[in-house]
């Protein structure tokens, strides 16, 4: 008899694969996995340009407020 194991499925809705491509394999997955041959756990991460841009974002955020606390106010 064949030991049921939990698959860990790692997500990566980005680019090439984009969110709405990810959401319908993960509909099938589930239905498939209903009939209760396997169980599995979806672990999430942020991947492609869209976290890359968000990324940048923060990054240039975090040094505009250092360099607004920095800045002397002329008189």
């Amino acid at each position: 008899m064949q030991e049921n194991k939990t698959a860990q499925i790692a997500v990566l809705a980005g680019d090439y694969i984009g969110p709405e491509m990810m959401a319908a394999g993960l509909k099938v997955l589930q239905a498939v996995s209903k009939e209760g041959r396997f169980e599995y756990k979806i672990h999430e991460e942020p991947f492609g340009g869209r976290q890359s841009i968000k990324r940048v974002i923060r990054y240039h955020n975090k040094r505009l407020k250092r360099a607004n606390k920095a800045m002397v106010p002329c008189q």
